[in-house]
């Protein structure tokens, strides 16, 4: 999906990196209430567990740098089956 330079698609493994760094300049900005010890077990939890098994629609700019993410997971915590 295309429109105003940016690009939606699927994520990729090289991606993991620029994503979590988007996930935590987030939740820097936003959960100002998190103990810094709490802060450093969600991000290697979702570093590790949570990004490589989702299921990931990547935003990117017309350069193709990751610009934000949304993941879907199942209840177990694996990727969502593809549809048909």
């Amino acid at each position: 999906m295309r429109g105003h330079g940016l690009t939606l698609g699927p994520g990729r493994a090289r991606d993991l990196d620029a994503l979590h760094a988007l996930w935590l300049a987030a939740v820097r900005a936003t959960h100002d209430f998190l103990a810094p010890g709490d802060l450093e077990f969600y991000s290697r939890l979702v570093r590790r567990e949570y990004l490589p098994g989702a299921a990931l629609t990547v935003a990117r700019d017309a350069d193709g740098a990751p610009l934000g993410f949304m993941g879907l997971t199942t209840e177990e915590g694996a990727p969502p089956a593809a549809p048909g």
